[in-house]
Formats: C-alpha cells, structure tokens, sequence
C-alpha cells in the first residue's frame, strides 16, 4: 500500500493515496475505538453535509470565510449529499469494524445499511 503524507496541527501523518480523508481522519482511525464499531449510519454522515454547507454559506455572508472556501466547501457537501462518497465513508467503518474484531462480511453488513450489531 502506498501513502501520502498529510500535516496538521499535530505533526505528519501517512495516509494511503487511495482515499479523500486526511491527517484528522486518519489520526482518529488509528487513536479512538469509542462506541460500537462503525456505529454512524450514512444518514448522519449525509445531513452533517447539510449543516456544513448551510455553515459555509453563513459564514461567507458574515464576511468570515471567503467566496472560493465556501464554493469549495459546498461542492464537497453537495458530492456527499448525492452518496458518491458513501463508498469512503464505509472504507472507514469497514476498518473500524476489522479493528475491533467484525472482520467477517455477516457482522460488517449491517455497519454498510446504518444498523447497529446487536
């Protein structure tokens, strides 16, 4: 597997070249197991988008955030809106789920729909 590296407040981090998410995301696959596995359904992960770009778009007419970060900011919400990121988002559950020993495709599937094991 290849990586990138991706820098934040905290420092460097390798994250594979074949994803979206950076050194946050990354940081807190590898750092926080809290909760049932991949425990948020993609309805969630849907209508944050929602609250982000209402976000940038409120924070662009306060004059706070400028108009190519909120365009950016809301092209990337309107993809995650329209599911064609749902397949990132599930890479992340799908390894959460392996790391915390749901590594067979029964006990991963539910994780896919949004339900929770029970």
């Amino acid at each position: 597997m290849q990586f990138r590296a991706e820098k934040d407040t905290m420092g460097v981090v390798e994250v594979p070249v074949d994803v979206n998410w950076g050194a946050q995301t990354e940081r807190s696959r590898k750092n926080f197991s809290i909760g049932p596995a991949a425990s948020m359904p993609l309805a969630i992960i849907h209508a944050l988008a929602y609250v982000k770009k209402a976000a940038a778009h409120a924070n662009h007419t306060l004059g706070v955030l400028n108009v190519e970060k909120r365009d950016l900011i809301s092209d990337v919400c309107d993809t995650i809106i329209a599911e064609k990121l749902d397949d990132e988002f599930c890479r992340i559950r799908r390894d959460i789920a392996h790391l915390c020993g749901f590594c067979q495709a029964d006990a991963i599937e539910p994780f896919m729909r949004g339900q929770s094991i029970q």
